[in-house]
């Protein structure tokens, strides 16, 4: 009994060892639960993520709409 209040006493006096034991309490409290900004900016990374790998036919797809953005139309495929 009198072990366990002399490490309590211990976590008390020092601030930086009972900030630890509050993080180690709230991490495992909410383990698995992420606050809105963790949320965002895993989204985030992820869009990042998507825009980055991109398929080789969405590539050429793509590069098509580009160059045929620019041409007029052939008059037989013109809008009537």
């Amino acid at each position: 009994m009198a072990n366990e209040n002399d490490n309590l006493n211990d976590i008390l006096s020092s601030p930086k060892q009972y900030v630890r034991a509050n993080k180690r309490k709230n991490a495992c409290k909410n383990h698995g639960v992420m606050t809105s900004a963790e949320a965002l900016s895993t989204s985030m990374a992820k869009e990042e993520e998507k825009k980055k790998k991109v398929s080789k036919s969405e590539m050429r797809n793509r590069i098509r709409n580009m160059k045929t953005e620019n041409k007029p139309l052939r008059r037989s495929n013109r809008k009537k």
